[in-house]
């Protein structure tokens, strides 16, 4: 085992093991699905007071009692019992000092309501052990739906078996011996960075990222794929957004190539969060919209960017003022609707160059990523947001020999210390295009200047005043993970194995922003800038807030008052030598020198903020070890009392995932036992009301990403969703496949197990064969 004893929990470590039974064993725990699991349930109060701590822990049986040492006082958590005379002997154990800051009937609270979902990436399943350039972001998407059903919490999870998912199985199926060998080796999918490719056959499409819940429709999304429209009752994937030649590829040579030489999974990028409107006051152009459910999301390609020195070329360049052409790139809006309709945009910018007084307009270049957008009432935000893919990292895994001669191969480009938005007004869109013939559109750019990865806008935009509040992840790129190879930035010592493929510390403290811009000239008009290293702006990764009318029209707030974010913490142990050197001290905007950086690790946070006082209100300080992860604010089923915030008049549900802190290590393996659980905290008081535990004993999870929650779902019909999928087939598979005589066997071999009926049944990854033949 590692160090990093004290920063990340220990049963993260089994599945970077070089043990390929050890692998397997972690990686088939995390990638088990699950049907309506009833959790057990916990309840708990935090404390600074060690005698009134003690004088609990005394007077409740040890079995049912449990303490959790907090870097700010200690979490004293009571196991509800389901046999009525031992929840009876628990309650009459109860010191008055604890009963009062208990429920009356010790139980999940009543008005907690709906689902939350939540997503992960997977670990390579056991027939696929993973290579060196793995990054945890990469990996199949599993679906956890925790749903609040009569006072009890009900699990069920799912991998999001897509077309390309059963293809990755399939192909790690086929025996390795003469005359498959061949084929299997040159049309297996490999890790490289947080994608997973095939050089014959293209990109998965892992579908691990995000969510977008509109009225009854929910997408799973990924910065790599067309989003997908899942099932919320079934949680099986029902199909993508609209068909392949709806959307422009991420290279854009490869639609034109000879079909026998295609590939069957085009690569796109796209936005982790596309956005919607259902606000009546909204924009005149969604008015006219046949379906109220449209959607809008980034189709975009950085072109020759993907290659570092192209990026580089190109940043150099447009320092001195000069613009150097698109280099194949291109940046489309796409409006979506349910009903597969799309329509495209090319967004245009006006741009000085040094050889012309006047602006000229120029194609919009993404260099980084478009991971998230915002709307707006007149509004859409498109930001360059520090979330690269880089070609060198993509094909790493295919030049293994220039890997083992060049130590520091694929190289970090490093993000840019600012970042850009592009600001559409949505009352200028009309009607769109096709993708190859898109309607173009000038829009305004503007520039912060911090990096970002997550930020929340109000709906208001009274006097086109946009207001914005942003994360700023200051010295940190999500996308960089430990690497074979690497060493320690301060001891230069090397980098232990179990640490391979963890996402790498920030370089710098993060800060919480606000900022108003002028939509009409791209001019920041008011800002205010937050952090706080006492209470964790370290980090700042991924946030949640209350509805607002935009997300559904009963409700009538149209102002962010209240978010909350996720901290992730620091550790010193965690930054290579690489990155120290890409975020040097001559990096702009830094907020700490590297001298500077805390000597001791910082612990991961919960904060509540108030965006108008700019104030961090509550937190919430996780113990060393464990990983708290997607928060999600859940409104409560009960009106608010009369002068309570309904910002604030909810819970808020969150990942923590931990070691076994009674039994670390498993009696066979002797390694540590995960403890994955889901908290729930009232959104208005995260130390001084009841603090919900949930988990069970068959349930390991992986880091989730995002989140979201749906009030209700309802059951949906199995021949319906199976005939959906085939028409996916149809539209997407069916030419491409023609002339591809051994992979078209392998998706539609008659007789045999193929991708075709293993994708229309959606079948368990438990029930797949061992092996396949191919004729």
């Amino acid at each position: 085992m590692s160090t990093l004893k004290s920063f990340i929990p220990k049963s993260l470590a089994e599945i970077r093991v070089k043990d390929k039974e050890k692998y397997r064993a972690a990686a088939e725990k995390r990638r088990r699905e699950h049907d309506d699991l009833c959790l057990n349930v916990q309840i708990c109060v935090w404390t600074a007071d060690e005698p009134l701590l003690h004088e609990w822990q005394n007077r409740v049986p040890q079995d049912w009692q449990e303490t959790i040492t907090l870097p700010e006082g200690w979490l004293f958590c009571l196991r509800l019992q389901s046999e009525a005379a031992d929840q009876s002997a628990l309650l009459e154990s109860l010191p008055d000092s604890l009963r009062d800051r208990l429920p009356q009937d010790l139980q999940l609270p009543t008005d907690l309501q709906g689902y939350v979902f939540n997503i992960a990436p997977l670990p390579p399943s056991s027939e696929a052990f993973p290579a060196d350039d793995r990054i945890v972001l990469n990996g199949d998407g599993m679906i956890y739906r925790l749903g609040f059903e009569a006072g009890q919490a009900i699990l069920k999870t799912r991998i999001t078996k897509t077309v390309c998912y059963y293809a990755d199985q399939l192909m790690q199926r086929i025996p390795k011996s003469w005359p498959n060998r061949l084929f299997r080796w040159w049309t297996s999918f490999r890790d490289g960075g947080i994608v997973r490719t095939s050089l014959p056959m293209g990109s998965r499409n892992q579908l691990n990222t995000a969510f977008l819940a509109v009225r009854d429709h929910l997408l799973v999304t990924f910065d790599g794929g067309r989003p997908h429209e899942v099932d919320p009752d079934s949680l099986e994937i029902l199909s993508p957004i609209g068909t392949i030649h709806q959307w422009k590829p991420l290279l854009l040579f490869m639609k034109n190539v000879p079909r026998l030489f295609r590939y069957i999974f085009q690569p796109y990028s796209t936005a982790a969060h596309p956005v919607f409107d259902l606000s009546p006051s909204a924009s005149g152009e969604s008015q006219s919209s046949p379906d109220p459910a449209d959607f809008y999301i980034a189709n975009f390609s950085a072109g020759l960017g993907l290659i570092n020195a192209v990026t580089k070329l190109r940043r150099w360049f447009r320092q001195r003022g000069i613009y150097l052409g698109s280099w194949g790139s291109y940046t489309h809006l796409v409006r979506c609707r349910f009903n597969h309709e799309i329509e495209h945009w090319k967004l245009l910018v006006e741009e000085r160059s040094r050889f012309s007084e006047q602006p000229r307009c120029h194609p919009v270049v993404l260099e980084q990523a478009a991971h998230q957008m915002a709307i707006s009432r007149n509004y859409i935000i498109l930001p360059d947001v520090s979330f690269k893919m880089e070609l060198s990292e993509v094909f790493a895994p295919f030049v293994y020999l220039i890997r083992k001669l060049f130590k520091n191969f694929p190289r970090l480009v490093p993000p840019q210390p600012y970042t850009t938005l592009y600001i559409i007004d949505r009352r200028k869109l009309g009607q769109g295009g096709s993708a190859d013939e898109p309607k173009a559109i000038t829009v305004k750019k503007a520039v912060i200047p911090y990096e970002l990865a997550h930020f929340a806008i109000d709906y208001d935009d009274t006097d086109d005043q946009i207001t914005l509040h942003v994360g700023h992840t200051d010295g940190w790129d999500v996308t960089e993970w430990i690497r074979q190879g690497d060493r320690r930035w301060d001891d230069h010592s090397p980098m232990p194995r179990d640490l391979w493929g963890m996402q790498t510390s920030t370089t710098d403290l993060g800060s919480l922003g606000r900022y108003v811009i002028d939509a009409q000239t791209g001019n920041i008009v008011k800002s205010a800038i937050l952090s706080d290293a006492d209470r964790n702006t370290w980090s700042i990764s991924v946030c949640s807030h209350h509805e607002l009318c935009r997300d559904r029209p009963s409700v009538s707030e149209e102002k962010v008052k209240t978010i909350y974010w996720m901290s992730w913490g620091f550790t010193r142990q965690l930054i290579p030598q690489r990155i120290y050197n890409a975020y040097d001290e001559l990096r702009e905007n830094r907020l700490v020198a590297f001298d500077d950086l805390p000597q001791a690790d910082q612990p991961m946070s919960l904060l509540r903020v108030d965006t108008q006082a700019m104030e961090i209100t509550d937190y919430f300080q996780f113990r060393l070890g464990c990983f708290a992860r997607s928060p999600q604010f859940v409104p409560s089923a009960l009106p608010p009392a009369a002068g309570q915030d309904p910002t604030t008049h909810g819970y808020i549900v969150c990942v923590v995932l931990d070691d076994d802190i009674k039994d670390l290590a498993d009696p066979v393996t002797q390694e540590p036992k995960p403890n994955d659980e889901f908290w729930v905290f009232h959104a208005d008081d995260f130390k001084n009301k009841p603090i919900y535990r949930l988990e069970h004993p068959e349930v390991t999870m992986e880091q989730t990403i995002h989140s979201t929650w749906i009030q209700s779902i309802q059951p949906s019909n199995a021949v319906d969703r199976q005939a959906r999928r085939r028409q996916t087939l149809a539209e997407d598979y069916d030419d491409v496949l023609s002339g591809k005589w051994k992979t078209k066997q392998l998706f539609q071999g008659q007789g045999t197990v193929n991708v075709y009926d293993l994708f229309v049944q959606q079948t368990p990854e438990r029930d797949l064969p061992d092996q396949i033949q191919l004729r």
